[in-house]
């Protein structure tokens, strides 16, 4: 058995029948962040946001003969050729009708969600009940796949939102780590703008500290995360929290000593819902 199917059989109902519905909804953090005032400055490029929506394809690797995968858009015939020619399975491609330039930048859960067809027959391979049962596998939970998953009738793999977006707070995941006496940089959790300002000139003042890192709750690809540098970057953060419009509300920020990248370990841990296995992938780039 490869190691997809040793994934798929731990994520799901472990049926050879089971039919998955896979896509990559890159963006997560924003939907779970919404209710998380923003004090540091939130810069998307478009062009970024399109290469970004290109890993969707990613979701091929792990589709077997049957299965379907929801793109933004086709791909083309020459990577499909591909992929069937080294051994992978050819799933069905589902598009929503919804996707055009004008909302390039929503999420591809919005863009199901948008298009009552595609949901339609979602709900249609899922009534059938004979011989395949369906379940969703998103890369993440957010609000979104909850309603596409009750729109469909799909079941859903993988936890609640709440728990999703829980886990995913960068400020809850260094409580859990001083908690359980896991080795953590330097660094403070900060409820208010003061409160960063302060644990950054504590850093600012350590001797053994070069660089600092100033970081929301939520945030990916850069976004929501502010680096110190130099007493240029030092005074110009300095400006952005006394005049941000949220500098008054109650935040989470996380202020940490910055440590260069030796290893870069990506991993992705799905615990069994009715018994203590953990499944892992991780992806080790040494830099």
């Amino acid at each position: 058995m490869t190691g997809v199917s040793l994934f798929k059989k731990f994520i799901g109902s472990g049926s050879i029948n089971t039919k998955h519905v896979w896509w990559l909804n890159i963006g997560a953090e924003s939907v779970w962040g919404e209710n998380h005032p923003h004090v540091l400055p939130q810069v998307t490029y478009k062009g970024n946001t399109r290469t970004v929506n290109r890993t969707e394809q990613l979701c091929l690797l792990l589709a077997s003969e049957g299965d379907i995968v929801i793109q933004r858009e086709k791909p083309s015939d020459v990577l499909l050729d591909h992929l069937q020619g080294i051994g992978f399975g050819e799933p069905e491609i589902y598009v929503p009708e919804s996707y055009g330039s004008e909302n390039g930048q929503c999420s591809i859960s919005e863009l199901i969600l948008r298009d009552e067809k595609l949901l339609e027959k979602l709900k249609n391979l899922n009534s059938k009940g004979s011989i395949n049962e369906v379940e969703l596998a998103p890369y993440a939970i957010t609000r979104f796949e909850e309603e596409i998953s009750l729109r469909s009738g799909c079941k859903l793999i993988g936890a609640a939102e709440g728990i999703t977006a829980w886990v995913n707070n960068k400020t809850n995941a260094r409580i859990l780590a001083e908690e359980l006496g896991l080795p953590v940089t330097e660094g403070y959790i900060c409820h208010t703008v003061e409160e960063a300002k302060a644990a950054v000139d504590s850093l600012k003042n350590n001797p053994c500290v070069n660089r600092i890192v100033v970081k929301e709750a939520y945030g990916a690809s850069g976004k929501g995360m502010f680096i110190v540098d130099s007493e240029k970057d030092y005074q110009l953060l300095m400006v952005i929290l006394g005049k941000n419009k949220n500098k008054d509300k109650r935040t989470d920020l996380i202020v940490e000593r910055w440590h260069d990248t030796l290893i870069d370990l990506n991993y992705q841990i799905y615990i069994h819902t009715t018994s203590r296995d953990a499944f892992a992938i991780y992806r080790p780039s040494v830099k």
